[in-house]
């Protein structure tokens, strides 16, 4: 089948490739402002040069020029477009924000947090040796909470005292990158102030249209809460409906994710399309004059887009807008579209507004979902053939879940290292209930005004929130619920997508050699599987891990995880530091031995011989691990001197252990004195000073990092 007739009835798919191709360049191999010049020029001067001697003696295919040219030139405009970007990053880093004073807008709503509320600022202006310096810039700032700051709603214009520091690289192997985070967002700087230390001098400073929209949310979700609908069924409600997630608990979204409903909490296509389908049921009266249809448009878009911008316009809110302002556009000029067109449109122009956006996992599970949907699911729907309406509409959920999780999975198992086992009952039963859920929310919204209509509605959302949260949370506890701690990497998501690409070029062009290649990506990812499995099996790492104010030393062995510390398991600092980690090495469920226990030796080395396979042994703060002696010092343990000194490889020191480091440089022969990260700035400060003094070779977690290494036999 040639492919090329049905390409060009895709155009912006040609268009969307080297774009994107250029934009994930410049954001993982930064290039100079002027290269991306360079390879404009010469692209156009090679084009150039081709259409002479094309006009001369007319031997070279213009349209494979053109076709180069476009590449090129879209390619730069991706690369230019990050610089670009990057360019806001960079005007702030010059200045000096460390003291003085700042007047910056809230560009994003607050959020409010247990101790403090978060603002996302747009800096305006810096006062720097008593002159005012216009600029701009966005940086985080984490105000105390209280009555003032609990207040504040974007478009706030705030003065305060400028104290921001830079945002820190990950201090953990596997840990997330937040600085790399927040730069895709534009922000490399944060600060925490204390009240009275800022205050509010303007209003309504942000675009006027979203303050106007943020104003709106705020009025629906008053009359969520108006109407008794409160606690878990106010976030669940209030994040479906209005993409408002600053009441959902750690606990819902654990729940949600497990069963594989967190889609469910998104606005998206689901929102979006319901809310056309209603609008445009309630404007069949209209005539089919062609003034009529202009104020029908005109509606439509208005109303699907201002709903958009009230729920925070997500990646997923904005594709789906655009995708059916797309529609609505075409229908009224009886033209219509290749979805394939539309999805590439909505996506080239929300690249073209913000680059970055490409980095967002909302962006692309939003993509690749509604991609797979489009392409598998009429063709899983077409396997079973069903006379009655109810048993086809449940066989239409299985099939766009089953599409939806084709999609979405190498991607989703890349970042969240999770499977949802029953997603295919969470469906069955969630899609119709969001479905009911969302009607009977507009209704809610449209007879607010009249009370016991309101209530009766309100009362019923509450009923259906309930039903909606218990079944979630019993899916989340049915056996074998998720495949948890799946290690996922990029190559593996990669080689998968090219599987699911092969196999569905096979289904348009039924060529039988493309079945062959599918086999062959299959076989290819298993092999990288099996590589990072014997990998796994012969590492063996020690790891010293910088937790604020905690002492955490991971010993690893194959798939065999130890962990001392004073941590507890269920804390959430596990999760944050080091749980990537396991999950990235392939480890097995960790096994965590808490601190005050070494000092039981006789209960530490029974446990240590079952835990790592009797390759690691503790007696009175010494650790052997294969061939590294480690030290865990503590003044308890190291109350005499020695004839002679004792050699070991490294002494790991806590503030718990009251360090000696006089006794430990007459008493030690060692390789390194690593300082972990429990200890306060003052203390670490202080022992620094002092191993400088003695020539102590040293390592501080705090200042350095992770304290990791390999060991061989």
């Amino acid at each position: 089948m040639n492919f090329s007739p049905e390409i060009h009835k895709v155009p912006f798919i040609r268009l969307l490739i080297p774009f994107l191709f250029g934009i994930i360049f410049q954001i993982y191999f930064p290039l100079k402002l002027y290269y991306p010049a360079i390879v404009l020029v010469s692209a156009i001067i090679i084009a150039i040069l081709a259409y002479t001697v094309t006009f001369y003696k007319k031997k070279i295919n213009l349209f494979l020029i053109n076709d180069i040219l476009t590449f090129f030139l879209l390619f730069t405009f991706g690369l230019f477009l990050v610089s670009h970007s990057n360019s806001k990053l960079e005007k702030l880093q010059q200045y000096d924000l460390t003291s003085g004073t700042i007047i910056a807008d809230i560009t994003e709503s607050p959020v409010i947090k247990e101790k403090s509320v978060k603002t996302i600022l747009n800096v305006t202006a810096i006062k720097s040796q008593d002159k005012w310096i216009a600029t701009s810039g966005k940086v985080i700032a984490y105000l105390e909470k209280d009555s003032l700051s609990e207040k504040l709603v974007y478009g706030n214009r705030l003065i305060m005292d400028a104290s921001f520091d830079s945002i820190d690289n990950p201090k953990n192997p596997q840990e997330f990158n937040y600085k790399k985070y927040m730069a895709f967002h534009l922000i490399s700087r944060q600060t925490y102030l204390k009240s009275g230390h800022w205050k509010l001098i303007g209003k309504n400073h942000g675009n006027k249209l979203k303050v106007l929209a943020e104003s709106y949310r705020k009025k629906l979700i008053n009359i969520y809460l108006k109407n008794g609908i409160k606690n878990k069924e106010f976030a669940v409600l209030s994040a479906l409906t209005l993409g408002y997630k600053d009441k959902l608990d750690a606990e819902t979204k654990k729940s949600y994710s497990a069963s594989g409903a967190m889609h469910l909490l998104a606005v998206s296509g689901l929102h979006i399309g319901i809310l056309y389908l209603l609008l445009s049921s309630l404007l069949k009266f209209m005539p089919k004059t062609k003034s009529w249809k202009i104020i029908k448009v005109i509606i439509l878009l208005s109303s699907l887009w201002f709903y958009a911008l009230i729920t925070g316009l997500p990646p997923s809110a904005f594709r789906s807008s655009l995708m059916f302002s797309l529609i609505i556009i075409g229908n009224s000029l009886k033209r219509y579209p290749s979805i394939y067109n539309t999805i590439a449109a909505s996506a080239f122009i929300l690249l073209t507004i913000n680059p970055f956006i490409v980095t967002e996992v909302g962006f692309q599970l939003s993509y690749f979902a509604v991609i797979a949907i489009v392409f598998f699911q009429p063709k899983i729907s077409r396997i079973f053939h069903f006379k009655h309406k109810i048993p086809k509409k449940l066989w239409d959920i299985v099939a766009v879940s089953i599409a939806a999780q084709i999609g979405t999975a190498p991607v989703a198992l890349f970042y969240f290292h999770q499977f949802p086992v029953y997603f295919l009952l969470t469906n069955f039963i969630v899609l119709p209930v969001a479905f009911i859920l969302i009607f009977a929310s507009i209704g809610l919204f449209i007879f607010s005004f009249i009370t016991p209509v309101a209530h009766f509605i309100a009362l019923f959302i509450i009923y259906l929130l309930k039903f909606l949260n218990s079944s979630v949370h019993i899916i989340e506890n049915l056996p074998f619920s998720i495949i948890p701690n799946i290690s996922f990497t990029f190559l593996q998501v990669i080689v998968l997508y090219i599987a699911i690409l092969l196999l569905s070029a096979f289904i348009v062009t039924k060529n039988k050699k493309l079945i062959s290649y599918t086999l062959l990506s299959f076989i290819t990812f298993f092999i990288i599987s099996d590589i990072r499995y014997y990998k796994t099996i012969s590492q063996r790492y020690f790891i010293v891990y910088n937790i604020n104010n905690v002492s955490a030393y991971n010993f690893i062995n194959g798939k065999d995880n130890l962990l001392i510390s004073d941590i507890e398991k269920q804390d959430k600092n596990l999760d944050f530091h080091v749980k990537n980690n396991w999950i990235y090495l392939g480890t097995n469920q960790e096994q965590i031995i808490n601190l005050k226990y070494l000092e039981n030796p006789k209960w530490i080395a029974k446990e240590l011989k079952i835990l790592l396979s009797q390759n690691i042994f503790y007696k009175k703060g010494f650790l052997q691990f294969y061939n590294k002696r480690i030290v865990l010092y503590n003044q308890a343990n190291f109350n005499r001197y020695f004839t002679q000194k004792l050699k070991t490889d490294y002494i790991v020191l806590s503030k718990n252990s009251h360090p000696d480091l006089h006794y430990i440089s007459s008493n030690l022969v060692f390789n390194k004195l690593i300082f972990d990260s429990s200890f306060s700035r003052k203390q670490l400060n202080s022992l620094i000073s002092d191993c400088k003094k003695l020539n102590i070779p040293y390592y501080s977690v705090k200042n350095n990092g992770a304290f990791q290494i390999s060991i061989n036999d």
